[in-house]
């Protein structure tokens, strides 16, 4: 729950509506049959304007007055100084992971002004910025525990204790209850700067549910109103079928789905025995029928319309069985020599089905693929203890990045400075190295605009040819929710709009909306509201 530590899509979901960024991505996904091509900027959240220096080292942000935290004291250029500091001190967070190396000080103007100077010039650095999130220093300097070992040195924890049953936010909701793994419930903070009607809802509850059937249940009887995408997609299908419920259904920009293979381990650390996974594997069959048809082949680690996306680089599909037999000859591997665990998580059909066809395919070369279902959490822990050589051969990664920008993709999942650091993440399981892809990723951060897409293309085809993972598809996402919802956005990397969230039961839509998610109008809403 503490917004600085928050390093993947689960924990952000819950912190998004308790916190501000300093800035927001402005855009939204587009359905999968519109057409549209959608990408994203930056927009003011917190820092209501930015000015850049022409060296590109000096960041000047103007703080939106007005904004209160939950508290009801003043949010002002202190507690932004402050939020820099802790997050870049404490380099646990998504957003701080990226910026720190870069942030070589921090300073107050005035009470409605801070600037940030770096080191060297970051490419991605407003990008990032949409997970800095803004905490409150009068709430958590009081609660710093700096008995016993000292986590972040003369900071003690910073509070971090503190901050798993409390908030120290702005955002439109309020931490009230929380139980770590069962439930965590949030109300609405009446004098939130972004302002309310009367249609939104006072509280917001994320129960966690490890039973599908459950959970379909809830959504098909009215007891749930909104079920995230982890689900397989045979049940978002019965669902979509189900009176009372809409599943959209959209392209998803932040990347392919991604089987991780580990480059440490014994076997994978050999190119010709990854390649020749990823020549047979199946993909005409994952993407028709393990997917029923809900996507396309994917070419690599970057989602089209991203800078460094490359349409001409050499792909492994279709199946090819012959070059993968020749690629295990060459390999030095006896047929039955190699044995791998392939880690999925409790409930997900869909990524069983995708690790059974890999099994089966697999088996067809000599390799045996062992299915290990292994809950999130645990899997999660157990990485930050083991070695690289030891950890999972093969695990599996939905394309859920936080920023629109190749930087994070391919340092999250490829820059081996990550995961050599010691910080274990599910991004960088694939334990890849690559000297000159290393570099690549440092130029692309500092180069000019105009420079950065062919840095990243070469980078782009070099991870593809060295076939660091295995990436089947490029697929469309799913969820489901209650038809009298309205008001949620899918925004891409880590839908952070909860917040707008209405019942349309409640609500006459004062202007037609041009948003594609409005399914029910004014038109269409009954008449006889609660």
């Amino acid at each position: 729950m503490d917004p600085h530590k928050t390093a993947d899509e689960p924990t952000t979901r819950y912190t998004a509506n308790l916190y501000d960024p300093l800035l927001g991505i402005d855009g939204y996904i587009a359905p999968n049959n519109s057409g549209a091509t959608t990408w994203f900027n930056v927009a003011p959240r917190v820092a209501k304007s930015w000015h850049v220096s022409s060296d590109g080292l000096t960041y000047i942000f103007g703080i939106q007055e007005g904004i209160l935290f939950h508290d009801g004291s003043l949010l002002d250029a202190n507690a932004v100084k402050y939020s820099f500091d802790r997050a870049t001190t404490m380099n646990l967070n998504l957003s701080a992971q990226l910026i720190s190396p870069f942030v070589s000080s921090t300073s107050v103007i005035d009470s409605s002004h801070v600037q940030v100077v770096l080191s060297k010039p970051y490419s991605a650095f407003l990008n990032v910025l949409s997970l800095l999130y803004i905490v409150n220093p009068a709430v958590i300097t009081p609660n710093v525990v700096t008995t016993g070992t000292a986590t972040f040195g003369s900071n003690g924890d910073y509070g971090t204790a503190w901050l798993e049953t409390h908030d120290a936010g702005s955002g439109p909701y309020m931490l009230t209850q929380r139980q770590p793994g069962v439930l965590t419930v949030e109300d609405r903070f009446p004098d939130y700067w972004g302002g309310w009607g009367p249609q939104y809802f006072d509280e917001l509850r994320y129960n966690i549910i490890p039973d599908a059937a459950t959970i379909v249940s809830d959504i098909s009887s009215g007891a749930g109103d909104w079920m995230d995408y982890w689900e397989s997609n045979d049940q978002y299908i019965a669902l979509a079928g189900t009176a009372g419920v809409t599943v959209p259904e959209y392209v998803d920009p932040a990347g392919p789905f991604t089987i991780l293979m580990n480059n440490q381990n014994q076997y994978l650390s050999n190119k010709n025995v990854r390649q020749a996974i990823a020549y047979a594997f199946d993909y005409n069959t994952c993407i028709n029928s393990v997917w029923e048809g809900l996507g396309s082949p994917s070419l690599g680690p970057l989602p089209p319309g991203m800078i460094g996306y490359d349409p001409t680089v050499p792909t492994y599909f279709p199946q090819n069985m012959a070059k993968a037999q020749q690629l295990m000859s060459a390999s030095g591997f006896s047929a039955g020599e190699i044995s791998l665990d392939c880690v999925v998580n409790p409930g997900q059909g869909t990524r069983t089905n995708m690790a059974l066809l890999l099994q089966q395919n697999c088996k067809s070369i000599g390799i045996t693929i062992n299915i290990v279902t292994i809950p999130f959490s645990q899997f999660e822990s157990n990485l930050v203890t083991m070695s690289p050589q030891d950890a999972y051969p093969m695990s599996m990664e939905a394309g859920s990045i936080p920023f629109p920008d190749p930087d994070t993709i391919l340092t999250d999942f490829y820059y081996s400075p990550s995961w050599k650091s010691g910080t274990h993440t599910y991004y960088n399981c694939s334990f890849y190295e690559n000297p000159q892809v290393d570099s690549l990723i440092e130029q692309g951060r500092t180069a000019l605009a105009s420079q950065r897409d062919a840095i990243y293309k070469q980078a782009m085809d070099l991870i593809v040819g060295d076939c660091a993972s295995l990436w089947p598809i490029y697929n469309y996402t799913m969820f489901a929710l209650r038809a009298d919802i309205g008001g949620f956005i899918p925004k891409p990397f880590y839908f952070t709009n909860v917040d707008q969230f209405r019942r349309n039961g409640w609500y006459r839509l004062s202007a037609p909306t041009t948003s594609p998610w409005e399914y029910v109008s004014a038109a269409t809403s009954s008449a006889t509201s609660t």
